[in-house]
């Protein structure tokens, strides 16, 4: 009963191209000025939300209302400088820092749209639907002379409808010992108040070591989960409720972790990379959305990372 008292909230702060897989013939012409809609060949159909950076991805048979998998393309974009000071210069539907406006463009199976006026950086993002999913890529330039040891461009995918799991329970990883449940080591979180779960972050480390202390509070008063078993490849996958669906995400380049905020049943695998003087760079990820077992998300995950 008390997942069914659930309220969605309004999206929380956080911290080389595939061939087409769709023709020309098979896109589907805007329905109206805000509305760019693709369908591929499986029936999986991609949609542009307004004039923000969020996009929806339905499965076949759903409709335009549903609320599908959302994806905040970026959710957040930060820099680091070499002082360590962190300029947070986006953060969608965030009051505190700009939302900037948007314009999409759609080109056979890629939705895609450039930022130029970003304080520091000028940010191309190219969304491509895929006969097994949707690819998100950013090209980030560097308009400015100071160096970037660490930027983060944060995709955030948000699996609702039938892929919604806020207590974690369809939500894997892989480690050494195979598929494990990403909450696993909080068997206690499926009999705890909502109020007590939430809000929360439970997160898998991949290329840092988890910390010592599995359960912190930080900011907000918002508990994060580290599981102490790192993982050996980094991705998520969520099963849906009827167990016939699959949404897998990875990140072409190495994240130090993988994590989740069970409210909004997100997947990140955010990367940092280095942001030179006057460079350009590349960050790509991709989430596969398919009807199949856990075995194919991981050989779909494996097969990707190796192609770059």
């Amino acid at each position: 009963m008390k997942k069914a008292l659930l309220i969605f909230p309004v999206f929380l702060f956080v911290a080389s191209f595939a061939l087409a897989q769709t023709s020309a013939k098979e896109k589907i012409m805007p329905v109206n000025e805000e509305h760019l809609i693709i369908t591929n060949k499986t029936g999986l159909r991609l949609m542009a939300l307004g004039n923000h950076s969020q996009v929806k991805l339905l499965l076949p048979g759903q409709s335009d209302s549903d609320d599908g998998i959302l994806i905040d393309c970026p959710e957040v974009i930060s820099l680091t400088n070499n002082a360590d000071r962190v300029n947070l210069i986006y953060a969608l539907f965030n009051s505190n820092y700009p939302d900037f406006s948007v314009k999409w463009s759609m080109r056979e199976n890629e939705l895609s749209y450039v930022i130029d006026n970003l304080q520091m950086t000028r940010l191309t993002c190219t969304i491509t639907l895929e006969s097994d999913g949707v690819r998100t890529r950013y090209t980030l330039t560097n308009l400015g002379n100071e160096v970037f040891p660490r930027a983060i461009v944060s995709t955030c995918t948000k699996l609702r409808s039938n892929f919604y799991d806020v207590f974690l329970e369809r939500t894997y990883v892989h480690n050494k010992e195979g598929f494990n449940l990403l909450a696993n080591f909080i068997p206690e979180r499926t009999t705890l108040p909502i109020s007590k779960w939430l809000p929360c972050r439970v997160r898998a480390a991949f290329t840092i070591e988890p910390p010592a202390h599995k359960i912190s509070t930080g900011d907000g008063g918002i508990t994060t989960y580290d599981n102490p078993e790192k993982v050996d490849v980094p991705f998520l996958a969520t099963r849906s409720a009827d167990g016939k669906w699959i949404a897998a995400t990875c990140s072409i380049l190495d994240p130090e972790q993988v994590w989740s905020n069970p409210q909004l049943t997100c997947h990140h695998t955010d990367v940092a990379v280095v942001l030179g003087a006057k460079a350009t760079t590349t960050i790509e990820s991709k989430t596969f959305v398919f009807m199949g077992s856990l075995p194919e998300a991981m050989e779909k995950v494996m097969n990707e990372r190796k192609k770059h």
